[in-house]
């Protein structure tokens, strides 16, 4: 198995979405935090396979760097999908914080941010008090 800093190496050089999806799972499974909280801004991807496991690997090891991009890319992601499995992400860091942001907004003027916080409070196992 390659060290950490040879992934995340070779992880800035990479350009095609599925070769950054698959450099992503593997530094995770390396546990490679350090490195994986310095590419937070793959939140940020055009290809929405990148942002879906970049918000899955930061919010599975809750990368405390990946919060305030994961908050942000909740908020103007244009897919659903994306939205939904960023607050999922979200809710895995086990926090008010994260649980209040995504109550808030369920009850956000767009429909498509109160849909997406809906569904990720009610498939949430996790109960935040």
């Amino acid at each position: 198995m390659p060290h950490c800093e040879d992934l995340e190496k070779s992880l800035s050089e990479l350009t095609d979405p599925l070769d950054l999806q698959q450099r992503l799972l593997e530094l995770s499974q390396a546990g490679c935090q350090a490195e994986l909280a310095t590419h937070c801004e793959l939140i940020h991807h055009a290809e929405m396979g990148v942002r879906m496991n970049t918000a899955i690997v930061m919010g599975t090891h809750r990368i405390r760097e990946a919060l305030l991009p994961l908050h942000e890319q909740f908020m103007r992601d244009e897919d659903e999908q994306v939205r939904y499995v960023i607050a999922l992400a979200l809710l895995r860091y086990h926090t008010q914080a994260t649980h209040d942001f995504l109550s808030q907004c369920a009850r956000h003027e767009r429909e498509d941010i109160r849909r997406a916080a809906h569904s990720a409070l009610r498939a949430s196992p996790y109960q935040v008090t």
